[in-house]
């Protein structure tokens, strides 16, 4: 392999300044990684063709460029257009690849690969590996570090803080509203602006923001026009302080030498799955959707992230607490963007523990909450069911429905008995993904429901 010469962007710059001339001849190939990561909607991979015969202490001469904007995959296909008349027998001309969001390299091919002379070929596969962030250093922050503080709350005593954050852009957040009886665990990816020495945390239901006071102080930013009165500050811990993660997980699961993996969506992280719990439910909705073994399959359920036994490496296993479903064809794009409850069109999947289908010559089960009107339609297939609904966070009622009573064949009229007791019995929802859970004020499911996009 080449010594991969220093400034990516800056031969990027060069290519835009040269420009390229008549092309005629075509470089393809693809863009893999090395090992699975995190990819933004919003990534942006970019493959150049250099000469570099000249060597390392003159400026590389650019070939040609490939710019995929929000490709789909990994892996992801380049096709590079040169002039031919630019290509010399004795040349040596390499490929480099990134992919960034945002403008931040998120990831890089290591060294330079040789191609089109010299018995190289004009088609090839370019790996990528993750890039540690820089900024991390520039801002201050000690890696891995352990937040913790509480910050005012205006129904309860306080919300008691503790945040991991890891090099790898990978945080675990835990909020304990003292004096509630409640807590909630998140995880995401965080990042930093230097311009604002702004950290943002980009997982659950909402970005949360915090300054940067220093490499051992953060203060929470609120955006409300009105703010409780109260430090909000958290404090470096003079050790990391970790702990095990419980919360809704949605990820690519493969089976390979009878052990499941999980590669989760929000993080990218790549976990063993512990055979205990609800293991067994998760391994047989793999087997029944017929998934060949070693390919990836979207699943969704509750679990708890364990930590290893040096938990500041970010490693650790997961254990399927309670199983949801699988979801195939679906992607950790569409799962990182998760749909919204109001003016979405829900595709009825399951009631209470019975699975439902679409009948012949039916209406698709679905349900659907209306913005502003707070009023929502529904049906298993047979009469409409109409109602209105209130949403308070993650409190959800239906109340006077109406569902007219014409008689239905088998099964659709148990269904809709079903499904008009349990949109009564519904107290709370939750979203992952584009999976939507209706539950009853025990946490038992009443429903899973499926967003679809009519277009």
């Amino acid at each position: 392999m080449l010594r991969a010469f220093p400034l990516f962007a800056a031969l990027l710059a060069l290519a835009l300044a040269q420009g390229v001339a008549a092309a005629e001849g075509h470089l393809t190939g693809s863009v893999a990684f090395r090992d699975t990561g995190p990819v933004p909607p919003d990534a942006v991979v970019q493959v150049l063709l250099a000469d570099v015969s000249r060597g390392k202490d003159v400026a590389a001469r650019v070939i040609g460029v490939a710019t995929l904007d929000r490709p789909s995959g990994p892996p992801y296909a380049f096709d590079i257009a040169y002039d031919p008349s630019a290509i010399r027998p004795q040349g040596t001309y390499v490929l480099r690849a990134e992919l960034s969001s945002g403008g931040e390299v998120l990831y890089r091919s290591r060294g330079l690969l040789p191609v089109l002379t010299r018995g190289e070929p004009s088609q090839t596969t370019l790996w990528l590996a993750h890039v540690r962030p820089a900024e991390a250093g520039a801002v201050g922050l000690r890696l891995p570090a352990s937040f913790s503080g509480a910050v005012p709350c205006e129904d309860c005593d306080d919300v008691r803080y503790l945040l991991n954050l890891w090099p790898d852009r990978v945080f675990h957040l835990r909020r304990i509203w003292e004096g509630k009886n409640m807590q909630r665990d998140v995880i995401g990816r965080w990042s930093v602006d230097p311009a604002s020495a702004l950290l943002t945390l980009h997982g659950g239901e909402n970005d949360l923001q915090f300054e940067l006071l220093g490499p051992d102080r953060l203060q929470q930013v609120v955006r409300a026009r009105t703010q409780l009165p109260g430090d909000r500050t958290l404090t470096a811990s003079p050790t990391f302080q970790p702990f095990d993660p419980k919360l809704a997980l949605r990820g690519l699961v493969t089976w390979s030498d009878d052990r499941a993996t999980l590669v989760e969506c929000l993080t990218g992280r790549r976990y063993p799955v512990l055979d205990e719990a609800d293991y067994q439910s998760l391994e047989h909705a793999y087997l029944a959707a017929g998934v060949e073994p070693g390919l990836p399959l979207m699943a969704s359920f509750d679990g708890t992230i364990v930590q290893s036994q040096r938990p500041e490496d970010g490693k650790g296993e997961v254990v399927v607490d309670r199983f949801v479903g699988v979801w195939p064809g679906e992607t950790c794009d569409r799962a990182r963007s998760p749909a919204t409850l109001r003016n979405t069109y829900w595709r009825l999947l399951r009631l209470g523990q019975t699975e439902v289908a679409t009948s012949p010559n039916r209406r698709e089960p679905s349900l659907i909450l209306r913005e502003g009107e707070r009023r929502f339609s529904a049906t298993v297939g047979c009469n409409p069911i109409a109602g209105r609904f209130t949403v308070d966070d993650d409190n959800l009622q239906f109340g006077q429905i109406k569902a007219p009573r014409f008689d239905c064949p088998d099964p659709l009229d148990a269904l809709e008995d079903r499904l008009v007791d349990g949109l009564e019995a519904t107290a709370t929802w939750r979203i992952s993904g584009q999976s939507l859970e209706l539950l009853d004020a025990g946490g038992g499911q009443v429903a899973l429901l499926q967003a679809v996009y009519l277009y």
